[in-house]
Formats: structure tokens, sequence, C-alpha cells
């Protein structure tokens, strides 16, 4: 009831796309609703070939994602379900990191996508029932790991319900399918390990297939097969059965590790390899190269030994915290205070939860092994393919990453010898409810209630200009420059719009002052034409390092009648003392007629330097 509770909770707090990538894990899954099992490669590039009507849905939502002080209302994602889905047009979207990832880590989310299609459902509410029925896989999934583990349940249901479990699972990640796949081969093993009757060929069976589905959704999670050495051989009905059984089992993880490491890497382009001119922003570190890593690992015997060291050693408190509740991109987590009471918890009711019977503490060690293993395999991949050559230190462990390591380590705790068994399920029931009501109560604020202390703003259409010659926008104090060179020849809303043509570069140029570090500058309009883009730029006078240039020409998605919509919001982060930042539509190059309307610009301003602290946990 907690879980189903504050999935509800969680769904009306955290708007769509706000786990780390899943707007990847969302163009993935659709690619696999549709049939398309394997990574597509076009000229250096990884992704496949996403209709403009998901580009529209996502793009609010991955501004939100990928900016801390970008925020969305309910407004915002009711329009999400008037966006219709339709495959007319289609333009190839690179997402390299999700690409390679089998399909078995999506199957509950391509499920619902397929069907969702075949009831013409709105794209916002294909998303929604991709959310809702993969949730709904995961706690069937727990429901059944809570069933079979032999002990320590109250201490497996309450990891289940930290937020940061709830919150994947209420999601599109790939991680979901492999914290349900690790559990359940965690439980099976342990209800194995600790049942009077042998081991049969159909346990065998069982334990094969959530092998290869464990080595198919995450190679790293492999080293949790060491947790078979805790079934004794005395649950097997000869010691032949027992050696063959395990053997059969290790040499198919191998082989399936090893077969799908190969085809992963046939894909794999480094950043300098990737096509330079889509290989920025797509979530492709731009200093890793997994074979000059390798190499480097080979050639310098301590290296690896010491980077294990300095990552735990460097880097604890952010991922054990996370761990709990890390929330939208590693940007939010719970208070200090939260995170103890967390740990505190589930240490206590490891310790005193009461046990029939437990893992000899002969075996227990095996436990620790796997985990040891299997994070050993984690930080490699993560240094491999997302660290800077010979950085020394994995960076990117995130706490998701240990949902389904940790389990094993907090049931070392578990025994037989509890006193205070009895408290154990209320504990476990206030843990679970404070835990999730504060993370409601840190996520709403990031995404639904704006932090700024002034705005400045203007929409133009091209519709009006004075008698300077000047655009009129909705702002009474502003003006844009070039109001004569508009035109009404085509327009996307109104009559006008302004155009371009060889002897016109520039149209619609604002000058505004006061541009400061830490401003939310957000610029759209609607373009036609394969040219032109939107640009912000400052001449700062004492200090030329303050100097910025930002602009945009990318087309996120065009509407019916042909017209591309660009949008940018990004956060000043040059300190400048210039009183004389421009605005401007720029067509360098205007060998073509280009045409623009409907502009929109606006410029945040925030109290304190939030841009200095915005990934310390508090």
């Amino acid at each position: 009831m907690i879980a189903l509770f504050f999935e509800w909770r969680f769904n009306k707090v955290t708007p769509p796309f706000q786990v780390p990538d899943e707007f990847n894990h969302f163009y993935k899954s659709y690619l696999i609703s549709q049939g398309d099992l394997m990574p597509v490669e076009q000229d250096k590039r990884l992704g496949g070939n996403i209709p403009y009507s998901i580009r529209e849905f996502i793009f609010p939502f991955q501004k939100v994602a990928t900016n801390i002080k970008y925020t969305t209302s309910e407004g915002e994602i009711n329009h999400s379900f008037n966006i219709k889905f339709n495959t007319k047009d289609s333009l190839f979207i690179d997402f390299p990191n999700t690409a390679i990832y089998s399909p078995i880590s999506y199957a509950p989310q391509a499920l619902a996508l397929f069907i969702s299609q075949k009831f013409d459902a709105s794209l916002g509410r294909m998303y929604y029932n991709g959310r809702y029925f993969t949730f709904l896989c995961w706690l069937i999934g727990m429901f059944f790991v809570i069933r079979m583990i032999p002990y320590g349940k109250w201490m497996i249901t309450l990891l289940i319900l930290l937020p940061m479990n709830l919150y994947v699972a209420n999601s599109f990640s790939a991680d979901t399918v492999t914290n349900i796949i690790s559990l359940l081969f965690i439980a099976y093993v342990l209800k194995l390990s600790l049942k009077e009757e042998k081991i049969t060929y159909w346990n065998i069976f069982w334990l094969f297939i959530m092998i290869m589905s464990l080595a198919f959704a995450k190679v790293v999670y492999i080293g949790l097969v060491a947790v078979l050495f805790v079934i004794p051989p005395k649950q097997f009905k000869s010691i032949y059965f027992y050696i063959s059984g395990l053997a059969f089992l290790f040499l198919s993880a191998f082989l399936i590790t090893n077969y799908w490491s190969g085809v992963v890497l046939e894909y794999y382009t480094p950043y300098v390899n990737y096509n330079p001119d889509f290989r920025n922003g797509i979530c492709l570190s731009n200093c890793a190269n997994y074979y000059i890593q390798k190499q480097l690992i080979l050639d310098h015997n301590w290296y690896f030994l010491n980077l294990i060291y300095r990552t735990i050693v460097d880097h604890p408190i952010t991922y054990l915290s996370s761990y709990i509740g890390a929330f939208g991109s590693m940007d939010l987590f719970l208070s200090k205070s939260v995170t103890y009471w967390a740990y505190a918890g589930i240490f206590f009711v490891a310790l005193t939860e009461k046990n029939e019977k437990v893992t000899s503490i002969v075996l227990k060690p095996f436990f620790i092994a796997a985990v040891f293993i299997s994070f050993i395999l984690l930080l490699l991949s993560q240094h491999l393919t997302w660290d800077c050559v010979g950085e020394g230190v994995v960076d990117l462990i995130q706490g998701r990453y240990l949902i389904p390591l940790m389990p094993l380590l907090f049931l070392v705790l578990s025994n037989t010898a509890s006193k205070y068994y009895w408290l154990s399920p209320p504990i476990v029931l206030v843990t679970g409810l404070l835990l999730n009501r504060a993370s409601c109560k840190v996520i709403y604020p990031r995404y639904f209630q704006d932090s700024y202390y002034s705005k400045t703003e203007f929409f133009c259409d091209a519709e009006k200009v004075n008698e300077k010659g000047e655009y009129i926008t909705s702002n009474d104090a502003i003006f844009l420059e070039a109001g004569k060179y508009r035109t009404d020849s085509f327009a996307h809303s109104g009559k006008y719009s302004a155009y371009f043509d060889p002897w016109i570069q520039y149209n619609m140029t604002y000058r505004l002052k006061n541009i400061k570090r830490g401003d939310l500058v957000e610029m759209s309009a609607w373009r036609r034409g394969s040219i032109g883009e939107l640009v912000v730029t400052s001449n700062c006078k004492s200090n030329s390092d303050g100097n910025f240039f930002y602009n945009n020409k990318t087309i996120h998605y065009y509407d019916e009648k042909g017209w591309g919509y660009i949008n940018t919001a990004f956060t000043i982060d040059k300190a400048c003392d210039s009183n004389d930042v421009l605005f401007f539509l720029w067509c360098p190059d205007s060998t073509k007629r280009a045409y623009f309307d409907d502009v929109k610009f606006s410029v945040k301003r925030f109290k304190g330097n939030y841009l200095d602290s915005i990934y310390t946990v508090k």
C-alpha cells in the first residue's frame, strides 16, 4: 500500500522524463515497440528514427531535466495529453548511451507503448501508461521477492520502499528491469539454499533463465552469480549434480556475458570517432575512450587498484546518500538527517528481525564476494566508457546502481537471535512513510515552484511596427530593431513574419542590460527555411573571459505547415560587466530566404550563487 500510494504521489510531483537520461530510454523503448530491437548506425551516429510528434512531446520536459532552474507546470503536463502520436515525419535522433541496451531492459515499457498505439492514445497517455505498467511489473516482481526470500523479509521490504527504488521504478529507466531480475535471482538462490526439498533440473533451468536475463540486461551485475556458492552441496541429489549444475550456470554466465559484451562493443563509438556535427549534448563523454583507457589499465599494474581505492574513499557520501534518494539529474538530495534515519532503520531491522533460519556465517562471505565482484565490474564499465582517459577515479557512480547489490550486504547482518523482532514492522512502516514523504517535499518545489526574483520577457509575432520601424512586442517597454524587414509572404501565425535574404543577416535585435552569471535565458521561434539561428552575445568591458556567445539553430520538430520550432534554455555561466547584451536573429549565410515568426525571449534572475552548490549534499 505504501508503494502504491507513493507511486501516485511521485507521479504528481515528478514531471515526465526526470530520471537521468529518461528521454533516451523512452526513445529506445519506442523503437523496440516498433520492432527495432538492435541499435541503428547512420553516418557515424548511433540512435534511431524518431517521429517529430515524440520530439514535440519530450522537448519541454527535457529542458526541465537539463537545467536546475527550469520548471514546468500542470498545464504543460496536461497539454502533453493533447499531442497526437503520428509517424508521418521523423528525424534521426542520437542516443548512443541507451541505443546499445538489450531489449530485455525495456520489455514492460515497450509493451505498454505498443498496446497504447493500438488504441490511438495521445503521447501523454502513452508515456503514463508506460510508467504505470512498468511500476506494476516492478511491484509484482517485488511481491515475489518478499514471498520467496527465506529470511530478512522486513529488511528487504524496507529496501524496496526506499525513495530511490520507487523513483526509478516509476519511470522508463532500464534499471527497473535490472533491479527486478537481480532481486528475484538473489531471493530464489536463498530459497533454494535453505529449502527442505532437493534441487531439481527445473530449478537449474529457472536459475539459467535469470542469469541469462541478468547478463543481457546489465552485464556488470553478472558478478551476482557468486551467490550460488551459498547453496550447500547437500541440497543437490548428488555431488556430481552439484558440480555439473554450478559449472553449467557459471559457464552460461561467462558465455552470455562475453557474447553480449562483444555485441555492445561492435556498436561502441568514442567521442573522437562520432560524427562531429552531432556528438555534443547527447550523453557521450567528450574525453572518454574505451580502447585507450583499457590499454592504460593493462599497461599500469597498480592503476586500477588505486582507482578502486580512490573511488571508494573520495565519493562514499555521494553514492551512499543517493542510494537512499537522489532525484532529477542528481541535483536533489535528501537531507543528511533523513539519510541517517534511513540507514539507522535499515541496520536496526536487519539486526533485530525475527528469522527462523539464515544462511550459515561460513557461507555469508560469498554475499560480500558477489557484491565486490559486481561493484568492480561496475567501476570498470564506468571508467572505460564515461571517465576521462587517465582520470584515476570513477566520478559517475550513482546510488541507483547499488540497488541490486545492497540487499546482500544487509543480509549479512541477519540472524536468529533477535529479542526485539516486534519492532521491525512499525519501523519499516514509519521509515517508509517518512522517507517518501520527505522525498516528495524535496521534489515538488524543484519542478513546479519558480524561485526567480525578477523576469524580463517578450513575445513578438511581427504583426505590428511603430513609427521608428521597430517591432512592437507584448512588453510595452521593449521594441525590436529591423521592423522594416518583415513580409506577408509567409507567416506562422497572423499575417507577417521576419525574413532574411542575401542582403539581410540580422533581424529583431534587442539590446538589454544587467545580465549576470546565473541568469536563466530562454529563447524560441518558429522558422521556415533551412538557415537562421537565435543568438545572445555580449562584449565585456574589463574582462574578456566574461564574453559569451550562445546560439541555437536546431529544429526540434515541425508543425503541419512546415514551420520548424527552435527553442533553447541555458544559464549564463560567465561573469560579465557588460551593459550591452544583444539578442537577435542571425542568418550569416543568406543564400536562401528564411522566415522567423512568433519569437519569445525571457531572462529570469535568481538570488544566491547556486551554480557552485547544486551538487552539494545538504
